[in-house]
């Protein structure tokens, strides 16, 4: 089949209100094509009565499965291959999973099919580079960011006492042991003579014993170095936060509700299974939370509005700066993460990390919209 080749047929597409509907039909000959692959697929692993496993006869496998089954994986596979044809014809920019139904299913006939989807809404960018300023211009630098020697120390004791503890762990394991009958051990017991673990004394051997310090006011000094710079990443993050905010209520943007509906039902399924693998019911979640479930998903469904908007206006600022990650570094970053999530497609690693990269350059841009021109 030839890339180009249409594989639907009396298009018709009504747009309203952020929503499209797309109806449209599928030819016979493109169903009876996937019929055939369905079968073939289905005769590599079945297994029959005097027959070798793949060899059972497609008529018999057809047999086998059903019609109803046939023809419908058909024309999931029909459809998997007619919707993207027909949103890159359209050039639509689909912001929700499309919600399909079937107008006309018959055996010998063309299928007819109707598919609702959400598309980004048409707006206007407010004047985001003075609000990045206005923000900017609120933010602490780095240089005005204060450490106390009191949060110095804290941070002290708290790896003094982790230091004590793996050295009372090793002790431990060095110990003799009571067990019972089985071998197993009740109680550890102490050597005769031993004494408590002993917490570490501040020194320049102690600091240069567990990282490259070349004394105690180095190694103080390199902790409050990352306090303050602890402190300016949540300084950023909480100004970025502002900034995201400011272009939303500044903004007259609508989400269509079946995107919200969309990403809202994907809350609640993921929810659903991670309560089930932890042997929880929504209502013992909900009263862990203090919450109902009509008021978590009321909270859920506000989140999701905010960030599929801060998503919109972000992208669009990206298309009108002209932004555009290199590829190889897409690439790069996309093989990163397949190591980490192997099960994930990898155009859609790519997608997101795309994303993330023109999100990050638009930010910087808003952060530093001091120097730019103003729009």
């Amino acid at each position: 089949m030839s890339e180009n080749k249409k594989t639907y047929k009396n298009l018709d597409i009504q747009k309203e209100d952020g929503k499209v509907t797309i109806q449209a039909e599928i030819p016979v000959e493109e169903i009876n094509k996937y019929k055939k692959e369905v079968i073939e697929e289905a005769q590599k692993n079945m297994e029959k009565s005097g027959f070798r496993k793949g060899n059972v006869p497609l008529d018999m496998v057809e047999q086998e499965l059903g019609m109803e089954k046939v023809i419908g994986s058909a024309a999931d596979k029909a459809l998997n291959e007619a919707y993207p044809q027909i949103i890159q014809e359209k050039d639509l920019q689909v912001m929700s999973a499309p919600k399909v139904s079937i107008t006309k299913f018959a055996l010998g006939e063309d299928l007819g099919f109707k598919a609702e989807v959400a598309v980004v809404p048409n707006f206007q960018l407010p004047k985001y580079k003075k609000i990045g300023k206005k923000i900017a211009q609120e933010r602490k630098d780095k240089e005005d960011i204060d450490v106390s020697p009191e949060e110095v120390q804290q941070v002290i004791n708290q790896i003094l006492k982790m230091h004590t503890r793996a050295k009372k762990e090793k002790e431990d394991e060095e110990k003799t042991q009571i067990v019972d009958k089985d071998g197993k051990p009740i109680k550890s017991e102490e050597k005769p003579g031993e004494k408590e673990t002993e917490k570490p004394e501040l020194t320049d051997e102690f600091v240069k014993s567990i990282g490259k310090f070349e004394n105690v006011e180095d190694f103080k000094e390199k902790i409050k170095d990352n306090l303050i710079n602890e402190k300016q990443t949540a300084e950023i993050r909480k100004n970025r936060e502002k900034i995201a905010d400011k272009l939303v209520k500044e903004t007259d943007l609508e989400i269509p509700e079946i995107a919200i509906e969309g990403e809202l039902q994907s809350v609640k399924q993921k929810l659903q299974q991670d309560l089930k693998n932890q042997d929880m019911t929504m209502e013992e979640y909900m009263e862990k939370i203090d919450s109902t479930e009509d008021e978590f998903l009321k909270d859920q469904k506000e989140h999701i509005e905010k960030q599929l908007k801060t998503k919109i206006i972000l992208e669009k600022i990206a298309d009108k700066e002209n932004i555009e990650p290199e590829k190889e570094k897409v690439e790069t970053q996309a093989q990163m993460l397949k190591q980490k999530y192997p099960n994930t497609e990898e155009e859609s690693l790519k997608d997101y990390v795309r994303m993330m990269m023109k999100n990050e350059e638009v930010l910087k841009i808003l952060e530093g919209s001091d120097k730019e021109k103003e729009k």
